[in-house]
């Protein structure tokens, strides 16, 4: 009897026992192994979110899923191909089914090919093979694989076909890619009700629903949509201060787009911010929609009631002891309502500003030795009319600048590179300094190849003595070579053209001062409307990739106009031509002008690199008619000109070959004898050499740099010709970088003519000033020495002028300037000598636009020394070159 109970009690426990491990079993129903991934990029790293992105999608299906703990294991294990192994590992995990498979990815395809095993069965697995484009649709593939192996498990129908209906304006392709579900996918009413919230969420529609039809081969589900209006008119209205065409600008409703209220909404949101960077902190605006057409177009009306401006009254602090409040309101920028406030909008209250005028003041106490310095959110009230800002500020204490030393990888004397540092020369503790040291350093690395270098400041503070010690720690890494450099957004422009104005080149060392120079040789080609140079790895850790990309610009141009100047009256222009012919960094021109005085054509050709070498070539032809007061002068000739790079990039010397044919004609009778006596035909034929140095940022619309030269010119004698003369001449012209977009501008320069024995020096080769493009005020050419009996200007043999001007932007998008100037010089007889006691001088303002057709001057110049017969002022006008 005893034996039999206990048979009995055993038989039972053994079947509890099997119950039981059947309901763990079920209660791990899947075991989701990862996922074996074939790239030829790393993409190890998303092995384990691939993982919870299944066990998630499966989750959501209630299909239980063994714990990820038991799973994750398998990352670094290879997943065995026998059936019978893998039965093993599921019956150990004590799972019902076996998920496994293999990620691939050629290209940006990636392909998936999943298996699902039946662990207690002999059956084959069930093989699921998908395929997305980009790696941004990762985690889209892991959620149709887990669809369709929760309907291959709880055995749902399939999506026979899957189509979208009421869409007239909407792209069906548009609406199936918010729609997670395909054709062929298991039916899942849960999935299909996410799928339209995702339609719905579009926001153009408003109504979504979904229609199912039994067919034999699964579910035909059809997403039915109804469209909302499209915006046939957008009306604003309640504005008087602010213009229509700026509030246009913060909308994002764009007329015959879907009506959506999403966007609706933000745009009434923009509008309110940007009035309120206005100073109209009350603003209201509501928005109203009426329909049209039968409701299929909608107008829309922003109803805006603007209410007063509101001024910031007071900006106080809270806890500045060391530190004056007159010093912190001067390191900012929101600033409180003053006497100009209608004319310089100072006293709005703009949040972005004051976050940065925040890190300003926290920026000037770390300065100037406030090591611990916190600045708090500040609190704005705003009361009827009135803001009042109150920013609370813990300053600490102030600390003293003590040792500071060199220590790593140090490439020069300790004493050399200690001389380049900033924050030796502080007495108190200053964070900007330090990091300008960093740079100072990390630049100086990088001269060597060192483009890794690592520079760490490491403080020592001492409470005690309030002291600071500074240790910058250099560690410089390896040496970096360039391993590639890529081009990429030339479409006309050839390679080479770019490759020659790089300062690096392949398998050279890394040069971060090359780097900005050959950023800056880009820009200055002005092939290109955008310039950026970037740095990837390499394939080793001393290698490096450069990537150029570039924006093309049009380089070609046709412009015909007409203008009108003091000195040509009414003139007619025109142009052709083309900053990069081919592609080859070439320019072609041919320029004609068309005045009452001057009649002249230009044909020009510049190759910058000849036969590519760092020789450039200067090509020009011209035929110049001119009348001058008491004659006429027709000139044909050309030029030609080589420049070499002799120090440098920015150190060119120029030899320049010119021809003139000249005839002078129709001299009046009452003319001075020297021009009696200039009547007929004159021909120059000169060689002149020039040194010149170039350091502008900008040919054109120059704001920093300098352009200095030196040049001499030989006529006649060996060269033939009739006109036998020397002329040198010196000018240097610099521009200084000021606040607000502003540029100082001074420029001089000197010149000196002899006549040489054996030919003649006629008058129209000899110095004369005025005009805009010299002493402006003064009529063109009437700075100049006059003949003693008829008073009638002949040249000098020597002048000296001097340019000042300050160049601010008036509509900088526009590219459109204004200049305040002070000229002065003059011209002299070889027998009066130079003679700086003697100048004329100017002043005036002007505006200038570097418009398709050139550069446009328009500039008023008053004379400062009125002698009797001469104008007070005068207004010129100009196409061409600035100084």
């Amino acid at each position: 009897m005893n034996g039999k109970k206990i048979f009995l009690f055993l038989l039972a426990f053994g079947m509890a026992l099997a119950v039981h491990r059947a309901g763990a079993a079920a209660e791990g129903r899947v075991a989701v192994l990862p996922l074996t991934i074939y790239s030829q990029i790393n993409l190890a790293y998303l092995q384990k979110n691939m993982l919870e992105a299944l066990v998630e999608g499966l989750t959501k299906q209630q299909i239980p899923v063994v714990p990820l703990s038991l799973t994750l294991p398998w990352q670094n294990k290879k997943i065995p191909e026998d059936a019978a192994e893998l039965r093993a590992i599921g019956q150990e995990l004590e799972a019902e089914y076996l998920l496994y498979g293999s990620l691939t990815r050629i290209g940006q395809r990636l392909h998936l090919k999943g298996n699902l095993l039946e662990v207690a069965s002999e059956k084959p697995p069930v093989v699921f093979s998908l395929s997305e484009d980009g790696l941004e649709n990762l985690l889209r593939l892991m959620d149709r694989f887990a669809r369709e192996v929760g309907g291959r498990i709880q055995k749902r129908e399939k999506i026979a076909s899957l189509t979208v209906r009421g869409n007239q304006r909407i792209e069906t392709s548009a609406i199936l890619k918010e729609i997670k579900s395909k054709a062929g996918d298991p039916y899942s009413p849960e999935f299909l009700d996410q799928d339209l919230r995702a339609v719905f969420k579009m926001g153009y529609f408003s109504d979504v629903r979904v229609e199912t039809t039994p067919t034999p081969q699964g579910k035909a589900v059809t997403f039915v949509v109804e469209e909302r209006p499209f915006v046939k008119r957008i009306e604003i209205k309640g504005n008087r201060e602010l213009k229509e065409e700026d509030l246009k600008e913060q909308i994002t409703v764009k007329p015959f787009t879907i009506y959506n209220q999403n966007t609706v909404n933000e745009s009434v949101e923009k509008m309110k911010a940007f009035y309120q960077s206005k100073g109209y902190y009350n603003v209201r605006i509501t928005q109203t929609m009426t329909l049209e057409d039968q409701g299929k177009a909608a107008v829309l009306v922003f109803q805006i009631t603007e209410g007063k401006k509101v001024y910031i009254k007071t900006i106080t602090f809270k806890g500045n002891k060391g530190v004056t409040e007159k010093q912190l309101k001067e390191v900012m920028s929101t600033n409180e309502k003053g006497f100009f406030s209608f004319v310089t909008s100072s006293g709005v209250y703009k949040k972005e500003l004051l976050e940065q005028d925040l890190e300003k003041i926290a920026a000037y106490y770390y300065n100037n030795g406030y090591l611990k310095a916190k600045v708090g959110e500040p609190t704005v009230r705003h009361e009827g009319d009135w803001l009042y800002i109150e920013i609370p500020i813990e300053e600490g204490n102030r600390y003293q600048m003590g040792k500071v030393d060199l220590q790593g990888d140090l490439i020069r004397p300790k004493e050399k590179m200690m001389a380049l540092l900033s924050v030796t020369k502080e007495k108190f503790y200053n964070r900007g300094a330090i990091r300008k040291d960093i740079l100072t350093l990390t630049d100086l690395y990088s001269l060597e190849g060192f483009a890794f270098a690592d520079v760490n400041p490491v403080i020592q503070e001492d409470p005690q003595v309030l002291k600071v010690d500074l240790t910058y720690e250099i560690r410089k890494g390896s040496k970096v070579y360039f391993e590639r450099i890529d081009i990429v957004g030339n479409i006309k422009t050839r390679d080479k053209v770019i490759r020659r104005e790089l300062k690096v080149s392949e398998r050279g060392l890394f040069d971060a001062a090359a780097l900005r120079k050959s950023n800056e040789n880009l820009q200055r080609l002005d092939f290109f409307e955008e310039v950026n140079l970037s740095t990837s790895p390499g394939s080793e850790e001393d290698r490096m990739r450069l990537k150029v990309e570039v924006k093309e610009k049009l380089t070609g141009s046709f412009s015909l106009g007409a203008g009108y100047s003091a000195v040509e009256k009414f003139m007619f222009v025109g142009q052709i031509a083309e900053r990069n012919l081919f592609g080859r960094g070439q320019r072609l021109s041919l320029d004609a002008q068309l005045g009452a005085i001057t009649t002249r054509y230009n044909l020009g050709f510049f190759e910058p690199w000849l036969f590519d070498t760092q020789i450039s070539s200067d090509s020009n032809i011209f035929k110049w008619t001119r009348e001058y007061d008491k004659y006429n002068k027709d000139s044909i000739g050309g030029s030609q000109g080589f420049g070499y790079p002799i120090w440098g990039e920015d150190v060119r010397a120029y030899l320049t070959y010119a021809y003139e044919d000249a005839n002078v004609t129709d001299v009046a009778e009452d003319a001075a004898q020297i021009i009696q006596d200039m009547k007929g035909r004159h021909r120059t034929s000169s060689l002149k050499l020039t040194l010149r140095r170039d350091t502008r940022d900008l040919i054109f619309n120059t704001t920093k740099g300098s352009l200095n030269s030196l040049s001499v010119e030989y006529a006649g004698g060996p060269l033939g010709g009739t006109n036998y003369f020397t002329r040198y001449g010196i000018s240097s012209g610099w521009y200084i970088p000021l606040f607000w977009g502003t540029t100082f501008f001074a420029n001089g320069k000197w010149g000196y003519i002899t006549r040489n024995p054996g030919g003649d020096l006629p008058l129209y080769e000899k110095f004369y000033l005025g005009g805009i493009n010299s002493i402006r005020g003064f009529k063109y050419s009437s700075i100049s020495p006059r003949d003693p009996n008829t008073g009638q200007q002949i040249g000098g043999e020597q002048m000296i002028q001097f340019n000042f001007e300050f160049i601010f932007p008036l509509m900088a998008k526009a590219g459109l300037k204004g200049v305040l100037f002070y000229d002065m010089g003059n011209v002299f007889t070889k027998e009066e000598g130079l003679n700086l006691g003697n100048l004329r001088k100017s002043a005036g303002l002007g505006i200038r636009w570097y418009s398709p057709i050139g550069p446009l001057r328009l500039e008023w110049g008053y004379v400062l020394d009125r002698k009797p017969g001469e104008d007070q002022s005068n207004w010129e006008f100009t196409i061409g070159a600035f100084f």
